[in-house]
């Protein structure tokens, strides 16, 4: 019975002190984390001396309701299914207290290694060759999983050195599209037309920026994160590598906007078997969870994580949405629900008014948007015939 007790008191102990030297475990190497480093990267610890670095996407905003209207998709007619040029929100939760009407939230610079993901495992992983490659073969419950795991120990470890909103914290989750497109395209550091262009600008030609497929880039293969050049956010890898899951369920394009069904997971960026002709901020492709076998893998799918706050982070916050609502009410934005249909909300707004002049005017303007949908309709039946042809 004693020697059972000194067994169990010996293991206990041992057990300890594998806990005490895995939690003062040396930091990581820095190629490891941050192989390019920037002065203004942001820089969060992981369990056994690792760390995550992020980066700012800033977003001109006056108040919690302010968000910003982008084109994201594509007009490539043989995408457009998926693709479709449409209009989309974003906005950045974090307040900037040196900027005025400036908020932001913040994505990873790379793609989450190997390493960062064994590092929530349990186990204090050791640094080897193949480290700072991209974690792949995942599902996409195992991505929201880790980004759970991540933001958990965060809180409990780190809740000092997130940015915060309204006194609350921060935590990491997976990107939605809008999110991951923006930031992909180079947010509000590059003017608008080059934002709507398929790629960020490459000064230097694609094979300093993305990994595609071919000999003269990824040679077909996975490589490691930050070998490239960055895109003018900073953030390296978003195009091609690693395709990488976001938050939100794939629907098709209706035109400008997406259909109502939602299907499988969304992955955005190509990888690297994707060809260079097909490399595009607008890719995105439906990832089934299951097939035949059951849990899909993919050896070229993984992900990038964001830090944001929440919507309502605080009793304050909530009061301060309640009367900025209430403005935006008062200010024009409408009490009554717009009509679907333009022409008939003009002309149920022609109806309303009495002044003949204001009246005629309004009709004017339905004339105008009459037009402008026949005019649509037409390039529409004329790309639809073309892809016929």
């Amino acid at each position: 019975m004693n020697c059972v007790t000194l067994e169990a008191r010996a293991a206990a102990a041992v057990l300890l002190l594998a806990a005490g030297a895995a939690s003062a475990q040396a930091p990581w190497p820095a190629n490891q984390s941050n192989p390019v480093r920037l002065a203004d990267d942001v820089s969060l610890p992981m369990p056994c001396g690792g760390a995550m670095v992020f980066r700012r996407v800033n977003i001109p905003s006056a108040d919690p309701l302010d968000d910003r209207r982008v084109q994201l998709g594509n007009a490539e007619p043989r995408f457009a299914y998926a693709e479709n040029t449409r209009s989309e929100y974003v906005g950045g939760g974090f307040a900037d207290p040196k900027a005025k009407n400036q908020r932001y939230y913040l994505i990873g610079k790379y793609e989450v290694t190997q390493l960062q993901y064994d590092a929530l495992s349990g186990t204090c992983p050791a640094v080897k060759d193949d480290s700072r490659l991209p974690k792949t073969g995942i599902t996409w419950t195992e991505a929201v999983y880790f980004s759970g795991r991540y933001a958990d120990w965060l809180a409990k470890n780190a809740a000092a050195k997130l940015p915060a909103d309204d006194g609350v914290p921060g935590f990491v989750r997976l990107a939605t599209e809008a999110e991951w497109e923006f930031a992909a395209r180079g947010g509000v550091t590059v003017a608008e037309a080059v934002f709507e262009q398929p790629t960020f600008p490459m000064a230097e030609g694609p094979q300093r920026y993305v990994w595609f497929a071919g000999t003269d880039s990824s040679n077909n293969e996975l490589n490691a994160v930050g070998l490239l050049k960055a895109n003018p956010l900073g953030l390296h890898d978003m195009l091609g590598n690693a395709g990488e899951f976001v938050l939100d369920a794939f629907r098709l394009n209706k035109h400008s906007r997406l259909h109502g069904q939602a299907g499988g997971y969304t992955v955005k960026g190509g990888d690297f078997r994707t060809a260079l002709a097909d490399i595009r901020a607008a890719a995105r492709t439906e990832y089934l969870p299951v097939d035949k076998s059951g849990e899909r893998r993919d050896k070229a799918t993984g992900m990038r994580l964001v830090l944001v706050p929440g919507s309502l982070p605080s009793p304050a916050r909530l009061q301060a949405v309640r009367t900025l609502w209430g403005n935006l009410a008062q200010s024009g934005s409408g009490t009554q629900q717009a009509l679907a249909d333009p022409v008939k909300e003009v002309e149920a707004l022609a109806k309303a008014v009495t002044d003949p002049a204001l009246k005629s005017r309004i009709v004017g303007v339905g004339s105008v948007i009459k037009a402008n949908i026949q005019t649509r309709n037409e390039q529409r039946d004329r790309s639809a015939k073309s892809e016929i042809r």
